[in-house]
């Protein structure tokens, strides 16, 4: 369920965080699921607790999870309002990606077939 590559060039925080993100914009992780305890996770993945507590903290603060003192951290709910910032972030992001392959006079078929393959792979590669 979480992973993190030590070899990548993302910081693992980074990868912590996107990694619990994306759980639960998927709904892999339930509204009001509790998540691994700071303790496990850094034990099950051989890393130092701060380094998962600086991606709690930042999950926190972006609005995906909420903590009870003494209790954990559990998943919010994802609210309309919130998954249309999720949408317009997506948006921002495939402008700027667009606009770099047009810089670099990629086809725009080929820039579909990518996306279009991307897409129902999941964005597994």
């Amino acid at each position: 369920m979480f992973q993190v590559d030590i070899r990548s060039r993302i910081p693992i925080y980074e990868q912590m965080y996107e990694n619990i993100r994306r759980l639960i914009l998927e709904g892999h992780i339930k509204e009001d699921e509790q998540l691994p305890s700071i303790r496990e996770l850094a034990s099950l993945l051989t890393v130092n607790p701060n380094t998962i507590l600086k991606a709690f903290k930042q999950l926190e603060q972006d609005g995906y999870i909420y903590a009870l003192q003494g209790r954990g951290n559990f998943a919010k709910k994802l609210d309309v309002v919130y998954r249309n910032q999720e949408i317009e972030g997506v948006k921002k992001k495939l402008k700027e990606t667009i606009l770099e392959a047009k810089l670099l006079n990629i086809p725009i078929e080929t820039l579909m077939d990518l996306l279009k393959d991307a897409y129902k792979r999941g964005g597994n590669q």
